[in-house]
């Protein structure tokens, strides 16, 4: 008697071909990006936009994939040399490539920062050797990322940045995989135990000094 499958076996025996059928980099393009919960911040100056790339820096581990997108001025470049700084390279040296697409900063990890505004075509990202930078020894930060969206892992992640005063910036950390996930896990950790210390610090300092004088009188 011929064994009868279920019908969910018959999905599996359908699906897999298929999948396996794609190569990964036709992939990446047919499998649209299914981000995980946003997490959105609000700077009001361009040190407090620095500082929050600086701690982005301090919270990754290697292999992290910054793609930055938004339009003219609102704080790419400002994001990426806080980047460099918690990193440990020079943020001094951080500035948008011209005669380059892409520059490398030494620091505790690899930065490699590319700039794809004079990009002309999205077609001819491919020559600038992106997958180069994909390993667990570097940090790879591209701004204007849409141009690049076909040449990125899947598992990047996604920092927008917008306009919403002279000085003031949101910014928008969207997460297309696990190992995003938890890069932004650690850096909202970081982000919101300094922000308690900070917070903390100037209370003891006020203690500190009001002990100080009673002990004087």
């Amino acid at each position: 008697m011929p064994s009868v499958k279920s019908p969910k076996a018959k999905v599996r025996a359908r699906r897999e071909p298929i999948l396996g059928a794609v190569p990964p980099r036709l992939r990446r393009k047919a499998v649209p990006r299914k981000g995980g919960r946003p997490w959105k911040t609000r700077t009001y100056s361009t040190s407090e936009t620095e500082h929050l790339g600086r701690l982005a820096g301090r919270a990754a581990r290697g292999g992290e994939i910054f793609a930055l997108s938004g339009e003219l001025g609102a704080g790419k470049t400002c994001f990426v040399r806080g980047l460099a700084a918690g990193l440990g390279a020079s943020s001094l040296e951080v500035h948008s490539p011209t005669f380059v697409f892409v520059h490398e900063y030494s620091g505790r990890l690899r930065l490699a920062h590319a700039d794809l505004f004079r990009l002309e075509s999205a077609s001819a990202c491919h020559t600038l050797g992106l997958a180069d930078y994909l390993n667990e020894g570097t940090i790879l930060a591209v701004e204007w990322a849409e141009k690049a969206e076909s040449e990125l892992p899947v598992d990047c992640l996604g920092v927008e940045l917008s306009h919403r005063g002279r000085h003031v910036r949101d910014i928008r950390f969207q997460t297309y995989g696990v190992s995003s996930a938890a890069f932004l896990i650690r850096f909202r950790r970081l982000a919101h135990r300094l922000a308690r210390v900070s917070r903390v610090a100037p209370t003891m300092q006020r203690t500190s000094d009001l002990r100080s004088r009673q002990r004087k009188t």
